[in-house]
């Protein structure tokens, strides 16, 4: 448990630590030069002989887990930031699915916000067992693993190696894609995890995140010379999403300008990108703060249905095929829409998929049309 300057958070996380079911641990927190009595908070713990305390010198998060790593004694290796939680079979689900999975280098599972008090909030990040096997190949352009949510066995931690100090913001993801080289990881399909989001948080940085990505990219594929269409379709498609990423933060603080030009750049690296459904529902839910994305609460439809006019309206998109677009952006108001409870606007948004889509979007829109009408009253 890497902490620096944690201590406003840290005690919720020791107690969830303290409230496992699994008993046979041990906890390692690395106190990285805190300045805010972090260590005296953690030396508060400590009559739990199951807790450790090492300190150093400040040196970033990455060389903090690093000695983590190092001092850990366990078979097995489980990561928890200073802010994030635990729910209290989370180590017990996670070792049984590595028992299930002999095969595995790590277990990981899902997680949900919470805000910066701990309250849960209704976004929830599960991946499906699919996509979970699939990880290998994604890697590259997305991660949806969390190292709160990562236990890995202590034969793989050493053969992976440590985490990347020059990939400060990304190391986590650094090591995930060296962890998927060894095998499949086993997957718990349900959050476990209660992830804090809050202002200054590393993630909020987004042109420091951009400039990581890219570094990362750069580590794994190589030096990308000459014109994007030489490149490997891997390292255009994860560079495009990279550029994607930068342009849902700026959307959401506003910049939408910025924004636009961050989706031309992204869908002019890969063109598929336009004719993904995801795209166009993390587009509509921008808008939303992290931990509401994608679920009913402050959900503006009106806002969400501007968003994805504007990128239509521009030239992002100008390379794809315009009917695929309207319909899939139609088709994603429709599904919002329907989780809002709003059926008369989902059936409108429907019509409008049935009507500018593909004739594969018109089936698709027909069944969203038919879910968003009322059931028949009976007598």
């Amino acid at each position: 448990m890497p902490a620096h300057n944690a201590a406003r958070y840290l005690g919720a996380t020791l107690d969830s630590v303290r409230g496992q079911t699994f008993v046979g641990w041990e906890a390692v927190v690395v106190d990285d030069g805190s300045t805010d009595g972090t260590a005296a908070l953690a030396e508060e713990g400590m009559e739990d002989a199951r807790f450790r305390l090492v300190r150093q010198p400040p040196g970033g998060l990455a060389r903090a887990r690093n000695r983590g790593l190092a001092e850990a004694r366990g078979g097995c290796i489980a990561f928890l930031d200073a802010d994030d939680m635990w729910r209290p079979d989370y180590l017990a689900r996670m070792l049984a699915a590595l028992k299930a999975a002999p095969d595995a280098p790590a277990a990981a599972c899902g997680w949900q916000y919470v805000d910066s008090e701990g309250r849960p909030l209704p976004q929830r990040v599960v991946i499906s067992s699919e996509a979970a096997r699939r990880l290998g190949e994604t890697i590259a352009w997305q991660n949806p693993l969390i190292p709160s949510g990562l236990v890995v066995r202590r034969e793989a931690a050493s053969t992976c190696g440590e985490f990347d100090p020059a990939l400060s913001p990304t190391a986590d993801w650094d090591y995930v894609w060296r962890l998927t080289q060894l095998g499949a990881l086993a997957w718990v399909a349900e959050a476990l995890v209660l992830y804090r989001t809050h202002p200054d948080s590393m993630s909020a940085n987004i042109e420091r995140m951009e400039r990581d990505r890219e570094r990362l990219l750069h580590k794994h594929l190589g030096p990308l010379a000459g014109t994007p269409e030489a490149w490997p379709p891997a390292a255009r498609r994860s560079l495009a999403y990279t550029r994607f990423n930068a342009a849902i933060e700026l959307f959401s603080s506003g910049a939408e300008e910025t924004g636009q030009a961050k989706l031309r750049d992204a869908a002019g690296l890969w063109p598929p990108l336009a004719n993904e459904p995801a795209i166009y529902y993390e587009i509509a839910c921008a808008h939303q703060p992290k931990g509401y994305r994608g679920t009913v609460e402050r959900l503006d439809l009106r806002r969400a249905e501007q968003a994805l006019r504007a990128v239509l309206a521009g030239d992002a998109f100008a390379r794809a095929d315009q009917r695929t677009a309207q319909g899939l952006a139609s088709l994603t108001l429709a599904q919002l829409a329907r989780q809002a409870g709003r059926r008369p606007l989902a059936a409108r948004f429907a019509l409008r998929a049935a009507r500018q889509g593909t004739p594969s979007q018109r089936r698709a829109a027909l069944m969203a049309l038919a879910l968003a009408s009322p059931a028949p009253s009976t007598t």
